[in-house]
């Protein structure tokens, strides 16, 4: 074989441009988050989500900063842990294993010093829907309706009980 036929250049090519697995899209690592992953958005983490959006309901004697987000999004990158108890809180801080929840909805609605604000609370939206029900909604028409047509209905239900 006969080398010096070959040109003395040499062609380099670039580098195709790298083409992005599906593992790469799926757990996306951002920069600006110190590398956290994005989570999976499930039904549990949904409903995590929305009490930690509405937690000023929740606690109505603690200050919570307005969430910069907008109502229903969900963000990106977040992560939901477990707070774990040291050695020195055994009998101060410890949960037993009857306390301990699978989530944070059932934490809360099983918590002993919730539960007569959230059911108070309850009992009064329940009395405020009823008292705004469909009564109340025939009340505001007959306000609305002019007077022409009150006096024709109040004529029409005269006719009817007289039969």
């Amino acid at each position: 074989q006969d080398l010096s036929k070959l040109d003395k250049k040499v062609l380099v090519e670039k580098p195709g441009r790298r083409v992005k697995g599906p593992s790469d899209t799926e757990k996306h690592v951002a920069r600006n988050w110190f590398g956290m992953q994005s989570s999976e958005v499930d039904e549990n983490a949904r409903k995590t989500l929305a009490i930690l959006a509405n937690r000023h309901a929740i606690d109505p004697k603690r200050f919570y900063r307005k969430e910069n987000r907008k109502t229903g999004e969900i963000p990106k990158h977040f992560q939901v842990g477990t707070v774990m108890q040291g050695a020195t809180e055994f009998y101060s801080a410890r949960m037993n294993r009857s306390e301990r929840k699978s989530n944070l909805a059932e934490e809360l609605l099983g918590d002993d010093r919730l539960r007569p604000y959230i059911k108070r609370k309850f009992s009064e939206l329940q009395t405020t829907s009823m008292a705004h029900g469909k009564m109340a909604n025939k009340k505001q028409q007959q306000k609305r309706m002019p007077k022409w047509r009150q006096a024709a209905e109040a004529g029409r239900k005269k006719k009817q009980k007289r039969r």
